[in-house]
């Protein structure tokens, strides 16, 4: 099962919970209460395809030696 980040309407609290991909209610950890959402992962907005295309290049070559 993945970890996905929430956010809770009610105490507006962001917390992480292991759950199933389809799974939508879950409880906010603080308040119990259930006016939760998911949010988009910080991993999954920085590799998506964008104008960077989410990879990484170097600039100088990538090499180990220095300058190349």
């Amino acid at each position: 099962m993945p970890m996905y980040d929430f956010y809770c309407n009610q105490c507006e609290q962001e917390f992480e919970e292991l759950v199933a991909r389809d799974r939508t209610d879950v409880p906010c950890p603080r308040c119990q209460g259930t006016d939760t959402r998911r949010l988009m992962s910080r991993f999954a907005s920085l590799s998506g395809s964008g104008s960077g295309g989410g990879a990484y290049v170097p600039r100088n070559g990538g090499g180990c030696a220095p300058g190349g």
